[in-house]
């Protein structure tokens, strides 16, 4: 985990490294004990959250037969006990995270949430180190970027403002955290329609794949964070990806 900025970054790579193992034939338990201790290092709940909903959209037509509604109903009773009961960081996080977002939309109006402080959130979530409003923090910067990006004129509407702009538009100074929104903003909206043209190409060849679930993980992912600039998990990405379309224009992987 050290040589990468932050978890965010790690779980990213890991991520890669888990479509890779499933590229080149490795086990099923050994796929399964890394992922495990992937998340198991590291408290990032974007990455958690991804590669489930991931995982349910593959099994999405097995779901509701006798076996798998089973499986995943006993799976969905242990994640609901731990969500409540658990003393373990990553489900506080997500209780805490909970209770700031119920708290948001019942008190506040969507339009308020840029102006919320984040000792505000914290004594919503009872937190004392801040984690749990990591997405107040993301609210903000979203709602400040896109607001400058729709302010400025029809050329940088259509072209963007540029690699590496989205710093300098917003007062934290920091990336986006949502490099869907960094790539409108950045190449503007014919960059951005065509980066997600191809990303939507692709997964309508891999949806009924079993490389779906790393692919749609790593998509839902860069919804919440800057991924885009982490070049060597890019690289790895884009040959898993590029590996993956190759091998099923050759072989049958939709069982």
């Amino acid at each position: 985990m050290s040589i990468f900025s932050n978890s965010n970054n790690y779980i990213f790579f890991s991520i890669c490294c888990i479509w890779m193992m499933m590229l080149y034939g490795f086990s099923r338990k050994l796929v399964l004990g890394f992922t495990a201790l992937s998340l198991a290092v590291t408290s990032t709940l974007g990455a958690f959250l991804a590669l489930t909903i991931a995982a349910v959209f593959y099994f999405r037509k097995k779901i509701f037969s006798p076996r798998f509604f089973m499986f995943f109903s006993i799976a969905a009773s242990v994640g609901i006990i731990l969500i409540i009961y658990s003393d373990l960081y990553l489900f506080e996080r997500i209780r805490g995270t909970a209770n700031v977002f119920y708290t948001l939309i019942s008190d506040y109006n969507i339009n308020e949430f840029a102006d919320i402080g984040f000792g505000d959130a914290m004594a919503m979530s009872g937190s004392n180190d801040g984690s749990d409003v990591s997405f107040l923090f993301r609210i903000k910067i979203w709602t400040e970027s896109l607001t400058y990006f729709l302010n400025q004129n029809i050329i940088i509407l259509l072209f963007g403002l540029g690699f590496g702009a989205t710093p300098e538009i917003n007062s934290f100074g920091l990336v986006a955290h949502n490099d869907y929104l960094t790539w409108l903003i950045e190449f503007g909206f014919f960059g951005f329609t065509l980066i997600v043209y191809g990303i939507w190409k692709g997964f309508l060849k891999l949806k009924d794949t079993i490389f779906i679930i790393p692919y749609l993980a790593i998509l839902i992912y860069f919804f919440t964070e800057n991924l885009f600039y982490n070049f060597f998990a890019i690289a790895i990405f884009s040959f898993c990806l590029a590996l993956t379309l190759q091998k099923t224009k050759n072989e049958n992987f939709t069982d």
